[in-house]
C-alpha cells in the first residue's frame, strides 16, 4: 500500500474518498443544470482527475457522468414544462442547451415526444 504524501513527505491522509468525490460531482451536477461541465472542469472541482472522477462516478451511480447529467436535466426539464408557462426556449435555455433543436432532440429521445407533445398529454392528464 502506496499512501499520497504531502509536500514534507509525510504520508496525506486528507485524500477524498471515491464515496465522496461521486456524491460531490453529482451534487454539483443537481445544483446547476443549466452548466454542463466537462469532465475535466468537473473533476478539478472536487479535487481529482478525470480517470478516477468517471470510474468512481460509475462505481457509485451505475451510469456514466453524461447519462447521469442527461436524466437529471431532463427531469427538471419536465417539471418546468409541467409547472410553467415558459417557452420551450427559455426551457431550454434553463438547462443549458444554447439551441432549441438539441433541446428538442433530446427530450425527444429520452422520452420518445416532444417537448410540446409531452407538455400537452402532462397537462392534460393533470387536468382530468
Amino acid at each position: 500500500l502506496v499512501l499520497p504524501v504531502d509536500l514534507h513527505g509525510m504520508p496525506d491522509f486528507n485524500i477524498p474518498t471515491d464515496k465522496a468525490i461521486a456524491e460531490k460531482a453529482a451534487a454539483l451536477i443537481l445544483d446547476d443544470l443549466s452548466n454542463v461541465y466537462s469532465i475535466s472542469q468537473l473533476a478539478a472541482e472536487v479535487g481529482t482527475v478525470p480517470h478516477r472522477l468517471r470510474r468512481a462516478f460509475k462505481k457509485r451511480h451505475g451510469e456514466s457522468l453524461t447519462v447521469f447529467s442527461r436524466k437529471a436535466r431532463m427531469e427538471k426539464a419536465k417539471q418546468l414544462l409541467l409547472e410553467t408557462n415558459n417557452t420551450l426556449q427559455v426551457i431550454a435555455e434553463t438547462m443549458g442547451y444554447s439551441e432549441g433543436n438539441n433541446f428538442h432532440a433530446s427530450f425527444k429521445k429520452a422520452t420518445g415526444q416532444s417537448p410540446g407533445e409531452w407538455r400537452k398529454k402532462a397537462w392534460e392528464a393533470d387536468s382530468n
